[in-house]
């Protein structure tokens, strides 16, 4: 059911977990229930695809409260935040989809379909990471939800200072223990975009 006066809809399936097929309904930090419709939470899960066979793997998700993202995002050096806020200033085009959507709400994979740094489209991308800002059942559209390419997250951690990179991998060791084919591609952990 979408809510269009508030600018919010039921969240869609993509941001459901997949090791259970149910919502994300607790904190990765804190593990407080998410579904109080006071509580503010991200949703990040990130995508492996299988090139020709359109096919995907989820690398990692979670969800984690407002409160828990800004300590983390605290956590990451002056430097860091400076520079990965000026990326996205200088390279996001968030008002051009918004622009672009009548209305905004309809039709959520319009808002999943292009990486927002690089505008490459999901399905020619190796991996890529969506987000999505919740309240209780409810996906809120405003900068969210959008989608980053691989490419746009590696250029973001070059952006990142050596100490934001050990909290990262801190993080990472938290978050994931999924096959040894990703190794790689966790080795600097989940990029927690703000």
């Amino acid at each position: 059911m979408e809510d269009q006066q508030s600018g919010c809809i039921d969240i869609p399936k993509i941001f459901y977990s997949d090791a259970t097929g149910g919502y994300l309904d607790r904190c990765l930090g804190c593990d407080r229930p998410l579904f109080n419709q006071e509580t503010d939470y991200l949703i990040e899960k990130a995508f492996k695809s299988y090139q020709g066979l359109k096919s995907y793997s989820t690398i990692f998700e979670y969800a984690m409260c407002l409160t828990c993202v800004n300590r983390m995002y605290s956590t990451l050096s002056e430097e860091s935040r400076a520079n990965i806020n000026s990326y996205f200033q200088k390279h996001a085009n968030i008002t051009d989809k918004r622009l672009s959507m009548d209305p905004p709400e309809a039709d959520i994979s319009r808002w999943l379909d292009r990486c927002i740094l690089t505008s490459q489209k999901a399905e020619e991308l190796p991996e890529f990471q969506i987000y999505g800002h919740c309240r209780g059942k409810n996906l809120i559209i405003d900068g969210y939800p959008f989608m980053i390419s691989g490419k746009a997250t590696d250029m973001l951690v070059e952006l990142i200072s050596d100490k934001t990179l050990d909290e990262l991998q801190n993080f990472t060791d938290k978050l994931v223990g999924g096959p040894s084919e990703f190794a790689d591609i966790l080795k600097l952990g989940p990029r927690l975009i703000f």
